[in-house]
């Protein structure tokens, strides 16, 4: 197992390990910003783990296809564009070509602290100071329900590498609120389904009592007699074939 993996408790064969981690909540950098396709973003991804911009907490914007925006509303297809000078041919693609940058990146002073964090019902909320800034990560994935709210006021989110959701804070302490909100067709599906689920008991129920009402009405002695009448008459034509 890798180094930073702790071992606490061996259960039989499986064995327990602890895994240090900054919480739901940390204050990273957002100048570089990418735009692109689906198929450039898998290959931006894997790149920006491999050249060290994750160690810098250097999280970049990204826009797939127009969507989200920026920031910086840049809207230029497949551009990167760094606070440090670039090339301007370039891409997603050739993104390889940022690791010779990388040692001209500095992480600077502190970007502050999370003071506090918590959990709900599919909400998060932190109390953050911030010292310079930047962005406010939250690590779950990205989606255009999710609601932010910065001091009781909304905010922008914007959708940061490899997919988490962010929000711009400037320097102070700040309450912030984040809460997935689920749109309108769910619910009317989850009612619809539910709705469904009573249908098919009530007719389950109502079959039940069909058959038993069958059952206790159709007189049991049916089936000997129309064997005895099948009987009957085949005896009547052996007969009748006989005399002939």
């Amino acid at each position: 197992m890798p180094s930073f993996m702790k071992p606490i408790e061996k259960f039989g064969r499986h064995q327990l390990y602890q895994v240090p981690t900054t919480g739901y909540f940390d204050l990273v950098g957002s100048q570089l910003t990418f735009t692109g396709n689906k198929a450039a973003y898998f290959s931006a991804a894997q790149s920006w783990l491999e050249i060290g911009l994750l160690e810098a907490k250097r999280h970049p914007q990204i826009s797939i296809n127009g969507s989200p925006s920026f920031l910086n509303h840049v809207g230029l297809p497949s551009t990167i564009i760094l606070d440090t000078p670039l090339p301007s041919d370039s891409s997603l693609e050739s993104l390889d070509d940022l690791g010779s940058y990388i040692s001209q990146i500095s992480t600077g002073p502190s970007r502050g602290s999370i003071i506090s964090e918590d959990q709900g019902i599919n909400s998060y909320s932190a109390t953050v100071d911030v010292e310079r800034e930047g962005m406010m990560m939250l690590k779950v994935s990205y989606h255009p329900n999710w609601r932010v709210t910065v001091d009781g006021s909304e905010a922008d989110t914007f959708m940061l590498m490899p997919g988490f959701i962010g929000v711009q804070l400037g320097p102070g302490e700040h309450n912030v609120f984040m809460e997935y909100k689920s749109r309108g067709l769910r619910k009317a599906l989850l009612s619809c389904g539910l709705v469904t689920l009573l249908l098919i008991g009530l007719w389950e129920k109502r079959s039940a009592s069909s058959s038993i009402w069958m059952k206790l009405r159709v007189p049991t002695g049916i089936p000997f007699i129309m064997k005895g009448t099948g009987a009957n008459r085949a005896n009547r034509r052996r007969r009748s074939r006989r005399n002939r």
